[in-house]
């Protein structure tokens, strides 16, 4: 066990007594005998806040070996083998640092996280759900909005609401917080009941009231219209809208029982679903949404859902039981998420099974649209009650989230920068937050005199209080710069496709910007950095670079270009460009799992482009699906460049904090401990960390 040690001094005869909120604050205290231990420990915390992680490593490695059971340091060391995928190792020295240090919270939280992700996969999140928060449309004499007919997500955690009483389209933040009103500009909406996001950031409105179907920029205003027309190009009270990847549009239109598609341009193309002579399935066509090449309407008299296809072929009834007045339909995880009456079922098209995501309590609730946000609270929008409602998973009430103190540059001492990373139980990043969804509060150490027995009594005293100057400088944003490091396999099949090859990595380094940082790993028998910056010579040396083997690198390549992303300051992105393997010949004793949690933990993306058309493995497809990303080919006439808008619209849940830290940092040689928190709604996590100032 680690020995106690008892340090004081004497002042004017008096004994110095020490008084400390530590147990509050949960961390180990930075009490090394050791002059050699504490020199590596400060080099090794500062090492991994630059993102140098095997150096980290190493020096926690060092000083543990002068100071074997020291718990702040074992602590430090499991963070440095956590970041680099070695979680099972991790695991161990927290293990033992808890043993030796006693009970800290939030390392056991930390601990207990990492461990329910390794022994359970995540899951589909369609768990029953629980009221967190709810926005009014009444808040007493304030008619804020009425009859929310519709609700859309947005990537940052943000959502839009058609409010279908008060002709408007409303925006509300990841908190709740009503941030814009949309009503049309000169013209105005008439009735609108749904919308479909536009790439350009504007969107597609059904207008209930006028029969029509309005192009909005942006800002709401209304640009454009169709769905006017005569016989059989006229709508008749249209409801809801779909919208595909290639801009078609998929409307039902109530009144004359039938869907009708659209072209990009919002040419009338054709009306299926229709009874009549010559048959027909829809009778009160409600919600619409696409899933897999498939068209999906909700029949409220049914009450089915009947499927079609782009065509609108009819393909097949689905009336799975218990279902009752199905309204608006969205799509998550590769299922339905069906507004059916005062409820909100989560339904698998392909085997009909189906789950209670939420069942209202309130008597005479109409649910007409439910959609999970960005962050996978499920908004459900109550027509009748004129109420907007936000569900959160059980498990996450009042915990579950991991918060982690990453990066810490203190190169303006007494000012802070750090880099703070907020997932949820599963690993998804939480995105959206603002200022007030922070709490940081920093350790201060202080000397007090008091007068005790006519003697001058010094007492040292630590205090756990709110930072000064805290500021939230930054949440991801498309603006950010990327890092991008492309993987190049170098085997004898990859080198059949050299062509492919420049192509691939020509065209996704063409639509980099000039803040962006490209780098080129070549996985080749002895996996090299050969590359750092965009241009020509990327190019060139991508396509024609180190000789191909059939002992190519993969997973020594991954982490060569992994280590060098975590030690860079853009958002980072490993780009694979190869055969579709990995070479598992030559993995030895490197595990999968360690790889994903070395991508996962750093906040990585991984895509691939797949040279000739083949298949990827299923190794490497484990890769992409665990970072979300995506797998495309080489011979995909889209080419790579628009991967570039997607690493930029993706997001890792990374936040860029600042304070005014009034610690002493006894010129650079004390160890300044904090702790975060994280809020939103009924959810919330905690990390504690610490950092050392520059020496002077």
């Amino acid at each position: 066990m680690k020995r106690n040690r008892a340090r004081s001094r004497t002042l004017l005869l008096a004994l110095i007594l020490f008084v400390s909120v530590r147990g509050a604050f949960g961390q180990f205290a930075h009490d090394l005998g050791s002059a050699r231990a504490s020199e590596d420990f400060r080099l090794g915390v500062q090492a991994y806040h630059r993102g140098r992680l095997a150096e980290s490593t190493l020096l926690f490695e060092r000083a543990l070996a002068s100071e074997p059971d020291d718990p702040l340091i074992l602590s430090w060391l499991g963070r440095a083998y956590y970041r680099q995928g070695y979680e099972a190792t991790a695991l161990s020295a927290w293990d033992e640092a808890l043993a030796t240090g006693g009970p800290v919270l939030a390392l056991e939280s930390f601990a207990e996280y990492v461990r329910a992700r390794r022994g359970v996969g995540a899951d589909a999140g369609f768990e029953a759900m629980v009221v967190a928060g709810s926005i009014a449309g009444q808040d007493g004499r304030e008619r804020r909005f009425a009859r929310p007919s519709w609700v859309v997500p947005a990537a940052d955690g943000s959502f839009l609401a058609v409010a279908f009483g008060t002709n408007e389209v409303l925006r509300f933040d990841v908190n709740g917080l009503l941030v814009a009103r949309m009503r049309g500009g000169l013209r105005g909406y008439d009735r609108p009941f749904s919308l479909a996001p536009l790439p350009d950031g504007g969107f597609v409105l059904v207008e209930f009231g006028s029969d029509r179907i309005s192009a909005c920029d942006r800002l709401g205003n209304v640009v454009a219209t169709f769905g006017e027309g005569s016989g059989i190009e006229r709508l008749s009270g249209p409801q809801y809208v779909a919208r595909d990847s290639d801009g078609y549009l998929y409307v039902t239109d109530y009144g004359n029982g039938r869907a009708v598609k659209y072209g990009p341009d919002g040419k009338f193309l054709f009306e299926f679903g229709k009874a009549g002579p010559a048959g027909g399935v829809l009778a009160a066509p409600t919600g619409i949404a696409l899933l897999d090449g498939l068209v999906y309407v909700a029949d409220r008299v049914g009450p089915s859902i009947e499927v079609f296809d782009p065509s609108g072929n009819h393909l097949e009834s689905l009336a799975p039981a218990g279902l009752v007045r199905p309204e608006g339909l969205h799509v998550s995880g590769g299922r339905l998420v069906v507004a059916d009456g005062n409820r909100v079922v989560s339904l698998d098209p392909a085997t009909l099974a189906s789950s209670i995501l939420h069942s209202s309590p309130r008597d005479g609730a109409r649910f007409l649209s439910a959609a999970f946000d960005a962050n996978r609270n499920l908004v459900v929008a109550d027509f009748d009650a004129s109420l907007l409602e936000i569900l959160v998973a059980p498990s996450s009430v009042y915990s579950g989230w991991r918060v982690e103190a990453g990066r810490v540059d203190t190169s303006r001492f007494p000012y802070v920068d750090a880099e703070i990373l907020v997932s949820d139980a599963d690993g998804h990043p939480v995105v959206g937050l603002a200022t007030g969804n922070f709490h940081l509060t920093e350790l201060v150490t202080s000397e007090e005199i008091r007068s005790e027995g006519g003697r001058d009594v010094a007492y040292r005293v630590e205090l756990l209080r709110s930072v000064a100057e805290f500021e939230l400088r930054g949440a991801e944003s498309d603006d950010d710069p990327l890092d991008v490091a492309f993987l190049v396999e170098r085997s004898p099949e990859s080198e059949r496709f050299a062509a492919e090859t420049r192509s691939a990595v020509g065209e996704l380094a063409a639509a980099l910007r000039s803040a962006d940082r490209a780098l080129l790993v070549e996985a080749s028998a002895t996996p090299a950095l050969s590359h750092e910056g965009n241009g020509p010579d990327l190019v060139r040396m991508a396509a024609r670079g180190s000789p191909p083997s059939r002992e190519w690198r993969f997973d020594l390549a991954l982490r060569l270009a992994a280590s060098t992303l975590a030690a860079g300051g853009g958002k980072p992105s490993i780009v694979y460009v190869g055969s579709g393997g990995v070479n598992e010949a030559t993995l030895g004793r490197t595990a999968l799992s360690e790889l994903a949690a070395l991508l996962r933990n750093n906040g990585i993306r991984f895509d691939a482009i797949i040279l000739g058309g083949a298949a990827p493995d299923p190794a490497l497809a484990y890769l992409v699906a665990e970072t979300g990303g995506t797998v495309r080919s080489s011979r995909d006439g889209a080419g790579s460049a628009p991967l570039a808008d997607e690493l930029r619209a993706s997001r890792r849940g990374r936040y860029r904090v600042s304070w005014l830290s009034g610690a002493d940092d006894g010129f650079g040689r004390n160890y300044l401990g904090f702790a975060v928190e994280a809020y939103l709604y009924r959810m919330s996590g905690r990390d504690e960390s610490g950092f050392f100032a520059p020496l002077r």
